[in-house]
């Protein structure tokens, strides 16, 4: 599955389409070479670009990218994470069978 669907689809899920629209595409491990994902958005972007590092599992990580976007000022630390990984595993219950890990 390509991770722009994997979006949409995770949108619809957990956030009921209220993300916007995004720009989300693989990059080779080289150009973010410390991390898995980036989510670049801001007064510069009209839409959100989520870059994922082409790796085998990559579904968990597009979760957390996309919860930059539904809450972009909350921070990284014990409260993101754990929403990260609520959201994480009601869509490896849910959505059986996507191809993504």
């Amino acid at each position: 599955m390509k991770p722009s669907t994997a979006y949409r689809r995770l949108n619809s899920l957990l956030w009921m389409n209220r993300l916007p629209t995004a720009l989300v595409m693989f990059v080779e491990n080289e150009y973010i070479p410390r991390l898995r994902g980036i989510t670049l958005y801001d007064d510069l972007f009209v839409v959100p670009v989520i870059l994922l590092n082409h790796e085998k599992h990559w579904g968990k990580t597009l979760v957390h990218e996309c919860l930059h976007v539904a809450e972009p000022a909350l921070r990284h630390g014990e409260i993101f994470n754990t929403i990260v990984d609520r959201y994480w595993k009601i869509a490896k219950e849910e959505l059986k069978g996507w191809n993504i890990q």
